[in-house]
């Protein structure tokens, strides 16, 4: 989102808000702005890449 706002900002507008369809809440950011979200749902924590322990278990992810 923060690219989303320097974009805006970089038009001439004026960012009043920030809309979503689906807020993971894995991140603590603010563009002091208010943020709406449709759904939210607290993901679990992620790994990094190669480090993510179903795959190392060779397990799929199949559900939330």
């Amino acid at each position: 989102m923060a690219r989303c706002a320097a974009l805006i900002a970089d038009a001439g507008a004026v960012l009043v808000a920030t809309a979503e369809i689906y807020d993971r809440m894995e991140a603590v950011r603010t563009l002091a702005v208010p943020n709406i979200a449709l759904a939210e749902y607290q993901a679990a924590e992620n790994s990094p890449a190669g480090e993510c322990p179903l795959c190392t278990a060779g397990e799929p992810i199949t559900r939330f």
